[in-house]
């Protein structure tokens, strides 16, 4: 009866793992457009701060200085997060059995870092990202048992013949 049960529940799992799936595309996109805020975003609010507050120029070299690297930094985490989703969610949706495991391992790795964040300074948003990886790295390993249980039946069908 288990095995039953499963079979019938199949459809869900997979529409459950597409959703998901399609969701981690679209955050996906969601950081490479940050990520080209960041890249184009003129230092606006900076100058403007320090034309309100007058420092020394040596000081104000300084926090340009850190200005522009958090914001090469910025860039550069959320073009990366991007492509990495993207070409994950690629894989996956074509059936790649190098995708399922990375996937795993990468989402992982996404939300520890999440958490990590989430313990400095509390966001809704973040945690709401980590939920979504969470439940995505459940989808996905349960997809990925059901493709290796397809492929060692039809390794074992091969056999017989």
């Amino acid at each position: 009866m288990p095995v039953m049960q499963s079979t019938n529940m199949r459809p869900v799992f997979r529409k459950a793992f597409l959703t998901t799936v399609i969701i981690n595309a679209c955050i996906a996109i969601a950081d490479m457009v940050a990520g080209c805020f960041f890249l184009f975003e003129r230092q606006v609010t900076s100058l403007l701060y320090f034309k309100q507050y007058p420092f020394s120029a040596e000081i104000q070299s300084v926090l340009m200085a850190l200005f522009a690297q958090s914001r090469l930094m910025g860039m550069l985490y959320f073009f990366s997060h991007g492509i990495v989703k993207i070409i994950l969610v690629w894989g996956l949706l074509t059936h790649r059995l190098w995708a399922y495991p990375l996937a795993i391992v990468i989402l992982s790795g996404f939300s520890l870092f999440q958490l990590y964040d989430i313990l400095h300074h509390f966001s809704s948003f973040t945690l709401l990202l980590v939920i979504v990886n969470v439940i995505t790295i459940f989808f996905i390993t349960r997809e990925w048992q059901y493709i290796k249980r397809l492929d060692r039946a039809s390794a074992a069908a091969g056999s017989v013949v």
